[in-house]
C-alpha cells in the first residue's frame, strides 16, 4: 500500500473518536445526500470510504441498503455501532471486490481525495463498474488546501501531507486537490456522463469544495 495512504489510515484510527465526535451531525451534507438518494433508481447503495458510518446511516433510514467499505479499524467498528443495519467491510476503494454492475448508486464524500493521482484513473473505473447501467455516483473532492491547515510533506503540485487543527501535526493526512476541468475531464474519459457540478467554498477555511453527480 502507498505509504502516504499507509499513513492517512494511521491517522484516522489515531483519531477516531475525536473525528466521529465532530463530524456527527448529517447537516452539512443533509441536501447533497437527499438529491442523491432521489437521483437514484433501485436501492443497492455503496458507501466508498465510509468512515464513522455518519451518512451511510442516514442513507440506510431512507430505506436503502448500504454497504459501506474503509481501511480503517477504527472507523469501522465505530460504524458498526452506529449502523448495525449496514453491511461494513474493510476494503481499499481502489481494488473493489464486487461483481461488474452490482450498485444502484456510490456515495464517494471526502474519500477519493484521500487517493494519490497515480491511482485516480483506476479507482473511478473501478466505480465506473461496479454501477448498474445508469447508476449514480455522487464525488466530493477539494480543490485547494484549507488555509487553516499545515502542509507536513509536499508530495506534488496537487499532493499534500496536511496536518489540521483537529488531528494535530502528528496525524497528518493525505490530501489530493482537483480543478474543476480535471476532475470533469476524467470523469469524462471513463464514460461518465455529467448530470450536475457545483462548488462551495467554506468562509473560515477557505476550502473549495467540488460536488458532482454523475451516472454510469
Amino acid at each position: 500500500m502507498d505509504k502516504y495512504v499507509s499513513k492517512t489510515i494511521l491517522s484516522y484510527n489515531n483519531c477516531a473518536d475525536m473525528y466521529n465526535s465532530f463530524q456527527t451531525p448529517i447537516k452539512p451534507v443533509k441536501k447533497l445526500l437527499d438529491k442523491f438518494r432521489n437521483l437514484i433508481i433501485g436501492k443497492r447503495i455503496l458507501d466508498a470510504g465510509c468512515g464513522h458510518g455518519r451518512e451511510s446511516k442516514y442513507l440506510l433510514e431512507k430505506n436503502l441498503e448500504v454497504t459501506g467499505i474503509d481501511l480503517s479499524d477504527k472507523l469501522l467498528k465505530i460504524a458498526v455501532s452506529k449502523a448495525p443495519g449496514c453491511k461494513f467491510i474493510k476494503m481499499d476503494i481502489r481494488r473493489l471486490q464486487f461483481p461488474d454492475n452490482f450498485f444502484d448508486g456510490l456515495w464517494a464524500s471526502t474519500s477519493f481525495l484521500h487517493i494519490p493521482k497515480k491511482d485516480s484513473i483506476k479507482t473511478l473505473e473501478e466505480f465506473h463498474r461496479v454501477l448498474k447501467p445508469t447508476g449514480v455516483m455522487y464525488l466530493g473532492i477539494q480543490g485547494h488546501p484549507n488555509e487553516k491547515s499545515v502542509v507536513t510533506e509536499d508530495i506534488a503540485r496537487d499532493e499534500k501531507m496536511v496536518a489540521t487543527k483537529e488531528f494535530g501535526e502528528q496525524n497528518p493526512r493525505l490530501f489530493v486537490y482537483y480543478s474543476v476541468d480535471e476532475i470533469k475531464k476524467l470523469l469524462r474519459d471513463i464514460g461518465f456522463k455529467m448530470i450536475e457540478i457545483s462548488t462551495k467554498k467554506e468562509e473560515d477555511t477557505k476550502i473549495l469544495w467540488i460536488n458532482l453527480f454523475v451516472v454510469k
